[in-house]
């Protein structure tokens, strides 16, 4: 039998902006207060193992790295969170790192919130030196998966969420939690924020929620075709084109 064209989808929709109260956003807003009053004002990264935690403690007490959190005129302190520790690969080795070559060295990825940049550190696990200590200004490392979880919470809290699916969805029909999206020429981009899109899948569509990690907060919503999520990055500029382009 033949079919039907298929239901036009729903229009984009833009969110409040509202910073949920839930438990999850209270943790991290106090796991920030203690990082920001702590010295060095970094937020370190949970849950490692014995080698991992070893080196995280060398890395946050190189003098370099404590300095993240300020500029170079005193101002700050700006949050500072530990991404990754992870064993480097040959691929992380430049010349400076070249003693790291048939030794164990690790890559710390640090994110500035403050500042939107990456600081990647490697060291020796062995003697404990840092060889290098390297800032990349506006560039965001991929979201651990403490992070992919809080915008998924986030999400499901939003009330534009939960209208459209007409429930509080549970966290495990969120997928790709940790997509990052190509925020150009939007609030994200120009503020410097960093964001992620939880997609919730409902059926043959899924729903994309656009999550600012660093106001913790949902920016919008937008369904698409689960053929055509993975090829067209939903993004805050084609919310905002598609919802407030006629009052422009």
């Amino acid at each position: 039998a033949a079919t039907g064209p298929r239901p036009t989808l729903p229009p984009p929709e833009l969110a409040q902006r509202v910073t949920p109260d839930i438990p999850a956003v209270r943790e991290r807003r106090e796991a920030i207060a203690t990082a920001l009053a702590a010295e060095p004002a970094i937020l370190p990264l949970a849950g490692l193992d014995e080698t991992a935690q070893q080196v995280q403690a060398q890395v946050l007490a190189d003098q370099r790295v404590r300095g993240l959190a300020y500029t170079a005129g005193g101002g700050g302190p700006f949050l500072v969170e530990v991404f990754g520790v992870i064993p480097a690969t040959d691929g992380d080795l430049t010349e400076a790192t070249s003693a790291c070559r048939g030794r164990s060295c690790y890559k710390t990825v640090l994110y500035n919130f403050g500042a939107n940049s990456t600081t990647t550190v490697i060291s020796d696990v062995e003697s404990g030196a840092i060889l290098d200590v390297a800032t990349l200004p506006d560039m965001q490392p991929d979201v651990p998966p403490h992070l992919a979880a809080l915008a998924v919470e986030i999400a499901r809290a939003a009330p534009e969420v939960q209208q459209e699916l007409q429930m509080v969805p549970p966290a495990d029909m969120a997928t790709m939690e940790a997509t990052k999206t190509n925020v150009s020429n939007s609030r994200c981009e120009r503020s410097r924020h960093l964001c992620v899109a939880p997609i919730f899948l409902w059926g043959e569509r899924a729903l994309w929620a656009v999550t600012d990690l660093t106001d913790l907060a949902l920016i919008g919503v937008q369904w698409t075709d689960v053929g055509v999520s993975s090829r067209r990055r939903v993004t805050e500029t084609s919310l905002q084109d598609a919802v407030v382009s006629g009052l422009c």
